[in-house]
This record gives structure tokens, C-alpha cells and sequence, in this order.
């Protein structure tokens, strides 16, 4: 999910990951694999540009085969900031822009492009970090999607910050939620491990379903992603 964190004007940071998704459903069952990546500058301190895509290998049992599943283009403008202290902080930002669908999406024509829009919170108090988010998908040939999102992540180690401490452990949780216009509705749990450090850093995690899978895929994912600033 995303965090109301923004590189410096001029920063730019690129974050990529890998995915081993398992899928099973009442008539089949596969494992596919997806690569994503995302991209973010900073315009201004408090404006930045994002890119994300993400591009899927189908299960040789999958008929729609190989293809881009999403990219997307978004501005995000930070509005409010509160340093609470030295380390502790509050942020909040809107993202806005336009969805393109992937080739593999059955429901949507991929000529038509839709509206984006969204809001993220996140402080920082001690050794937590709590993220909420809410985000709107205009369809076009589907009903409009929003995404409740929320997340809380604890630092592990080191329990107080030095000048000599180059990294951090985290344990992280997130709740990630799907309703649409429709009457449809759908929830997964998320659990993993980051580590962060000045210039980069690196996750895993564990993606599950919460909800009756209904007419959806009843999919486990496991992610790795990794991320740097430059």
C-alpha cells in the first residue's frame, strides 16, 4: 500500500519486486509469477511524479497467457506535515492520475483508461509506524473499485537510533481491503519483514485471503521487493 513519504526534489528512487502467486478456484488451480515495478521523483519537496507497472507470467493452463496486468501515472502533493519530534512525525498526501489496464484484464478494455485518485496518512510515533489509505478507481466497463487499506509497522531493532546505526529491522502487517459499486467485496492480510537502510531497502511478505473467495480467485502470494534512493 502507499505511505505519505515523498523523495527530495530532484531524488529519485525506484523499487522493484518479484511474486509467487498461487491461485485456486473452484474449477482450477496455478501458480504464476509477476514482476512489478514502481517509480517515483521528487518535483518539488512536497510534489512528486509516480509510474507503476506490473507485468505477470501465466500458468501454462492460464488461456490468457502472459501480459502487462497495470500502469498507472499519478502526481502526489504532501498537504500536511506535523513533526511531533526529532523522529516522530504525521503526513498526509493526495496521489492523482490515470490507470491504464493490462492486457489480461477480462473485465476491462485495455483502450480505456481510467481516473485515479487517493489519500495517505502516516505517522511515525516511536518504534511504530501506522499507514491508512484510500484510493478510487473510475472503471469504464466495470464498477468504480475503492481500496481501504491500513498498516502498522514496528521496529524491531534498534530500539533507539545512533549516529552509527546504518539499518533497521521491521516487522510490518497490512490490511488490505476491496469494495466496489457493484456489491462486491473482497479482503486480504499481509504479513513480512523489512529492513531499511540509508540509500535502500529490502522486504518480504506473505499475502492472504480473508474473505469468502466468492466468484474470485482464492490466491497466496509471496512478494520480495527491494528499493533504492539515488
Amino acid at each position: 500500500m502507499e505511505a505519505a513519504t515523498h523523495p527530495g526534489a530532484g531524488q529519485f528512487y525506484g523499487r522493484g519486486g518479484l511474486a509467487w502467486v498461487e491461485s485456486e478456484s473452484a474449477s482450477t488451480g496455478r501458480t504464476d509469477q509477476a514482476a512489478s515495478l514502481k517509480l517515483a521523483y521528487g518535483l518539488t519537496p512536497t510534489l512528486a511524479a509516480l509510474a507503476d507497472a506490473e507485468y505477470r507470467w501465466r500458468d501454462e493452463r492460464e488461456e490468457r497467457g502472459n501480459a502487462l496486468s497495470l500502469t498507472t501515472f499519478r502526481l502526489k502533493y504532501r498537504f500536511w506535515r506535523k513533526d511531533l519530534g526529532p523522529l516522530n512525525t504525521w503526513r498526509m498526501s493526495v496521489l492523482g492520475g490515470v490507470g491504464f489496464p493490462g492486457t489480461d484484464d477480462d473485465r476491462l478494455a485495455p483502450e480505456h483508461p481510467f481516473p485515479r485518485l487517493g489519500w495517505v496518512s502516516t505517522a511515525i510515533l516511536g518504534r511504530h509506524g501506522i499507514n491508512a489509505q484510500v484510493d478510487w478507481a473510475g472503471y469504464r466497463g466495470a464498477p468504480d473499485a475503492f481500496d481501504l487499506n491500513a498498516s502498522h509497522l514496528y521496529r524491531l531493532a534498534p530500539a533507539e537510533y545512533a549516529v552509527s546505526i546504518r539499518g533497521a529491522w521491521y516487522t510490518q502487517i497490512e490490511t488490505l481491503n476491496r469494495v466496489d459499486d457493484g456489491g462486491e467485496a473482497e479482503s486480504d492480510l499481509a504479513v513480512g519483514i523489512l529492513y531499511e537502510a540509508w540509500a535502500w531497502a529490502g522486504e518480504i511478505s506473505l499475502r492472504l485471503p480473508v474473505s469468502p473467495p466468492g466468484d474470485r480467485d482464492d490466491e497466496r502470494e509471496i512478494r520480495v521487493g527491494v528499493r533504492w534512493l539515488f
